[in-house]
């Protein structure tokens, strides 16, 4: 594991995610879904990545708090609507999968 990695599973990591979540209101910054009730159903998304650096020294505007389904897309795990190809097909099974779904908007 690379120390990106072992940042990621870092507290500070942790507390910065927490407020970044708190700050969006546990809302998907893409679709607009709410997850209060289920915070953990959501991720904190690198825009851009400085493995050189800590995670937490990038400034806040590289991130975005999205739900697990938009995450997804963002690294294009999962078809967008109008198509007909999963860009990974392993991830094609995982379809029927609430957490894959994509949520509707509130």
């Amino acid at each position: 594991m690379t120390p990106y990695h072992f940042a990621l599973r870092s507290q500070r990591w942790v507390d910065f995610t927490r407020r970044l979540k708190h700050e969006a209101k546990y809302r998907c910054q893409k679709c607009g879904v709410s997850f209060r009730t289920t915070p953990w159903d959501i991720d904190v998304h690198h825009i851009e990545n400085d493995y050189a650096r800590h995670p937490c020294d990038w400034p806040s505007d590289n991130f975005r708090v999205l739900c697990h389904y938009c995450h997804g897309e963002e690294h294009g795990l999962f078809p967008l609507p109008d198509e007909q190809e999963w860009l990974f097909p392993e991830f094609a099974e995982a379809a029927n999968d609430p957490l894959f779904k994509k949520p509707k908007r509130a």
